[in-house]
């Protein structure tokens, strides 16, 4: 069941399985195709609210608050994970009889993207933004380092979090500590099995100098990338009029260059 809340017609939620509120918001009319936008850990769906505005006229876009972000669920049970969160989007499109999307991503969001694959196939096209780094990228060593340190941390608190992932923009309001499974789930995440099976439908959107990005560039070479420059890190803050380019290019013309 979806809810509409009252005086935000733009606004509703939907109740998971794991009996949560999860708050969505919708740009555009319903009849378009359909974009999907999956947030970064720390921040929410706001964060795209420019770019979805800006692409409305010729998709209807939903942007999701994960479960304890945004309007979400602030007060939950049990330890989010990778699967908990993609459960999560997976009751969304469902439940509002979703017959083919595509999805917008940016850091850990791009994850439960990859992860979506596996469940949803009626995904047309994944754009990822600036993915985070993951266990191909980092040494057995290195993987066991960071998970104890999450593992042993009495407290996580927004700069730890940072320390950890750096494609992070942290917010002080989020309990941290029920996102440890969750954190871990990223540092062993192997991007290459999905990646394999959607290389046609995936295009990579890149800022300069993120380190994680161009990893994802170079290891994953069968992918088409695109890197926005003069843009900082926060790229839909900055650059969201080019990335709405980008994937209007993508989805409507039929039109692309590869820019790097």
């Amino acid at each position: 069941m979806v809810f509409f809340r009252k005086n935000a017609k733009r606004e509703f939620y939907i109740v998971t399985r794991r009996k949560e509120k999860i708050r969505a918001t919708f740009f555009g009319k319903r009849g378009n195709p359909v974009l999907l936008f999956l947030h970064d850990l720390g921040s929410d769906s706001s964060f795209f609210y420019r770019l979805a505005k800006e692409l409305a006229r010729d998709f209807f876009c939903v942007t999701v608050d994960m479960v304890g972000h945004g309007g979400s669920a602030s007060v939950y049970s049990y330890d989010v994970t990778l699967d908990s969160c993609t459960d999560d989007i997976e009751d969304l499109v469902r439940k509002l009889n979703i017959e083919g999307l595509s999805v917008v991503s940016f850091g850990s969001g791009s994850v439960v993207a990859l992860e979506l694959s596996e469940r949803l196939d009626n995904i047309t096209f994944f754009f990822i933004i600036n993915p985070p780094a993951s266990a191909e990228f980092l040494g057995e060593n290195e993987r066991k380092r960071i998970i104890e340190e999450i593992e042993n941390s009495i407290s996580l608190t927004v700069e730890e979090v940072k320390l950890y992932l750096s494609f992070i923009k942290g917010n002080k309001n989020i309990k941290f500590d029920k996102f440890r499974e969750f954190l871990k789930d990223l540092i062993l995440f192997n991007p290459s099995s999905y990646l394999e099976k959607i290389k046609e439908r995936t295009l990579f959107i890149v800022t300069p100098h993120n380190t994680s990005s161009e990893s994802w560039v170079n290891r994953y070479r069968y992918v088409r990338f695109v890197l926005l420059e003069r843009c900082s890190f926060t790229v839909i803050d900055e650059c969201w009029f080019q990335v709405a380019e980008v994937i209007r290019k993508e989805l409507i013309y039929k039109d692309f260059d590869i820019l790097y």
